[in-house]
C-alpha cells in the first residue's frame, strides 16, 4: 500500500517515509492511496486484532505483534448512557492517562520501534495528547499552550520521567506551528495525529465498537478532527457505521458552515472554550476530512455553545464529552454512540490554575541541536549554583574567587576600580568557561555553568550569546509576587550584588527591574524555581539536554 498527499503533489511513498516526513507539503498530509475493504475480526475478538486488521493491509507488513504489545490489556468498553439509556457511550478514557489519545500514542510508539525509528519526537498538544505521548515515548518534547490546559493535564505531562514538557506562550496553533516547522525540517518525528502512526490505529477503535452495538450513528467530539477522520475511515473500510457527526465547540463554526453548503472552508483564530482540548482554530486534519467526504451526506457537524458545554459538563462528564452529549440530544435519532474522550477529573472546575514551571522563552530554542553548554542566569538566591552543582556543573563566581586567590566574591569585587571594570571581568570569565565547554563537550553529559546575577550586565557576554547558538541559556526565576526577601536584599555587600557604575539602587525590586529585560533578551527557556525545587529543576534540564543532544 502506498500513501499520497492530500495536496497536488503526485508522490507515492511507503509508510516508513510518512513516519520520517509526516508533512508532505505545506498545508497537507499523507493519506492511503486507497482504502481497502477489510475482513474484520469476529465480534468477540479483542481491540488489538481490529487495529491490526487496519494496519497490516495499509502498511504492508504484519503488525500483529506490535498491536498485541501495545493494546493486549488496554481497557475499553461500551455502556448505556443517558436518562433513557437510548444512547451508548464508547468509553475511551480508561487508559493510563485517561483520554482516547492513549490508544494512538501507545501504538505510534510501537510502530516507531517496529520500524527502527528511535529518533527524538515532538508533539504539540492542547492537553490530552501531551500526557499520552509523554507516557508512551522516550526522548520526547511536549509543547503545550501556557495557561491553557488544566492543572491535571499539565501535571500528567510534567510528571513523566521521559519527556521534556514546555509551556509555550500563545495558543495551540502556536505550538502546532512550531512542531510542524521541526517536522518539515526533518528535526524530529511526530506523535500528533498528522502522523499516520498515531491516526491509523484509531480507525480500529471504531471498527471494534461498531461490531459490538446495534447503534450506527457515532457522535465524536472534534477539535483537530483526527478522531473523527479515524471514524470516517473505519466506515469507508467497511465497518458497520451509518453516519458520523462531529460535535464541535466554537472553533468548528467554519466546518459547520462548509458542510451546510458553504462555498469555501475558512478557519479562523483559536477561540477559548471550556472544552480546551478542542480549542484548535486551524485543524490539521481538515484536509483529510475533506478527502473522505462523499455525496451520501453521511458526515455532519454542529457547534455546541459554551453555555451548553457548561450545562452538560459535571463531575462525571468532561467538557469535550459534554459537546458530544449535547449534539446527540439535538440529533434526536435512535441508536447513537457518544464517544467519551476523557475523564472528567482532568477538567474539574474550580481547581488550581496550571503552573507552567518550564517555559519555552525563545520559540526556535527547542530546535537547537548538540549544545555545548547550559548557561544558568537569574537573580541571586534563585538556586542557580545549587542546580548546577547537582548536575556536576560549574559556577562562575566560584571560578573568579579561585582565580583571584580570594575567599569570597566581595573580596574579588573590591579589587576593581569600579563596578563596570568588575562586570567586564565577570563577562570575560563566563565567556572563557563557555569556550572551554565548547572545546571539551562530548555531548554525553550536560555541561552546566551557573552565573552570578550581575553577569548579564556584560554587553560583551550578551553579544557572545547572540552569536553562539550552541549555548542554551536558561533563566531561573521566581515570580515577583511570590519572591520572598532573602539575606542578600538586606546585606548586598556580603552577597556581592553589582550593578553598572552610576546606577542608584535602593531596593531589590529595582535590581529586578533593571536585570529582567536583560535576562529576557538572552534567555532560551525559563525555569521557575518557586514552583520546582532544585532536584526537579536539575532533572528537567537533564531531559532537555538529552532531547537537544
Amino acid at each position: 500500500m502506498s500513501f499520497v498527499s492530500t495536496g497536488p503533489r503526485a508522490d507515492r511513498v511507503d509508510f516508513q517515509t510518512t513516519l520520517e516526513r509526516p508533512i508532505p507539503e505545506l498545508g497537507h498530509l499523507w493519506v492511503p492511496t486507497t482504502l481497502p475493504k477489510v475482513q474484520w475480526p469476529a465480534q468477540d475478538r479483542p481491540l488489538w486484532e481490529f487495529v491490526n486488521a487496519v494496519l497490516t493491509p495499509l502498511i504492508g507488513q504484519d503488525c500483529g505483534e506490535a498491536c498485541r504489545r501495545g493494546l493486549e490489556h488496554f481497557p475499553i468498553s461500551l455502556d448505556a448512557c443517558g436518562p433513557a439509556k437510548h444512547r451508548v457511550a464508547l468509553q475511551l478514557h480508561l487508559g493510563p492517562t485517561k483520554s482516547f489519545k492513549d490508544v494512538g500514542c501507545r501504538m505510534a510508539a510501537e510502530l516507531h520501534r517496529m520500524f527502527g525509528k528511535n529518533r527524538r519526537v515532538v508533539v504539540a498538544t492542547s492537553g490530552d495528547t501531551g500526557s499520552a505521548a509523554a507516557h508512551a515515548f522516550d526522548n520526547i518534547c511536549v509543547l503545550y499552550p501556557q495557561g491553557k490546559v488544566s492543572a491535571y493535564q499539565e501535571r500528567q505531562m510534567l510528571d513523566s520521567q521521559r519527556a521534556v514538557a514546555l509551556a509555550v506562550p500563545g495558543d495551540f496553533d502556536d505550538c502546532q506551528r512550531l512542531a510542524k516547522s521541526m517536522l518539515a525540517a526533518g528535526e524530529a518525528l511526530s506523535c500528533n495525529s498528522v502522523s499516520l502512526a498515531r491516526l491509523l490505529p484509531q480507525v480500529g477503535i471504531y471498527a471494534w465498537a461498531a461490531s459490538r452495538v446495534s447503534s450506527r450513528v457515532f457522535v465524536v467530539p472534534s477539535g483537530n478532527y483526527g478522531n473523527a477522520v479515524a471514524c470516517i475511515m473505519a466506515k469507508r473500510m467497511g465497518a458497520p457505521i451509518q453516519s458520523v457527526h462531529l460535535a464541535c465547540n466554537a472553533n468548528g463554526a467554519a466546518l459547520v458552515k462548509y458542510l451546510n453548503g458553504g462555498e469555501t472552508y475558512s478557519p479562523g483564530d483559536t477561540v477559548q472554550t471550556p472544552a480546551t482540548a478542542m480549542d484548535v482554530g486551524r485543524p490539521s486534519n481538515a484536509v483529510r476530512l475533506f478527502r473522505y467526504l462523499d455525496a451520501t451526506g453521511d458526515v455532519s457537524a454542529s457547534v455546541v455553545s459554551t453555555p451548553d458545554i457548561q450545562a452538560m459538563a459535571d463531575k462525571h462528564t468532561c467538557p469535550h464529552t459534554s459537546c458530544a452529549l449535547h449534539a446527540a440530544l439535538r440529533l434526536n435519532v435512535p441508536g447513537v454512540v457518544v464517544v467519551r474522550t476523557a475523564d472528567a477529573a482532568k477538567f474539574s472546575p474550580g481547581g488550581p490554575p496550571p503552573l507552567s514551571p518550564f517555559v519555552l522563552h525563545r520559540p526556535n530554542a527547542v530546535r537547537k541541536r548538540r549544545p555545548s553548554a547550559i548557561l544558568l542566569v537569574g537573580m541571586p538566591g534563585v538556586g542557580k549554583t545549587t542546580v548546577s552543582f547537582m548536575m556536576g556543573g560549574h559556577d562562575s563566581d566560584c571560578t573568579m574567587v579561585a582565580e583571584r586567590g580570594k575567599k569570597a566574591l566581595p573580596e574579588v569585587i573590591d579589587e576593581f576600580s569600579d563596578a563596570d571594570a568588575f562586570l567586564e571581568y565577570e563577562g570575560n570569565t563566563v565567556m572563557r568557561m563557555l569556550d572551554s565547554a565548547s572545546s571539551s563537550s562530548t555531548g554525553d553529559n550536560a555541561v552546566v555553568i551557573a552565573t552570578g546575577g550581575s553577569a548579564v550586565h556584560s554587553s560583551a557576554l550578551r553579544s557572545y550569546l547572540a552569536c553562539h547558538a550552541n549555548v542554551v541559556v536558561v533563566w531561573l526565576r521566581q515570580d515577583l509576587e511570590s519572591a520572598q526577601p532573602t539575606d542578600w536584599s538586606s546585606n548586598w555587600s556580603a552577597r556581592g550584588v553589582v550593578v553598572p557604575t552610576g546606577t542608584r539602587i535602593e531596593s531589590p525590586d529595582q535590581v529586578r527591574r533593571i536585570r529582567y529585560p536583560l535576562y529576557a533578551k538572552v534567555a532560551d527557556f525559563q525555569l521557575k524555581t518557586d514552583v520546582w525545587d532544585a532536584e526537579r529543576c536539575a532533572a528537567a534540564l537533564g531531559r532537555l539536554w538529552e532531547f537537544l543532544a
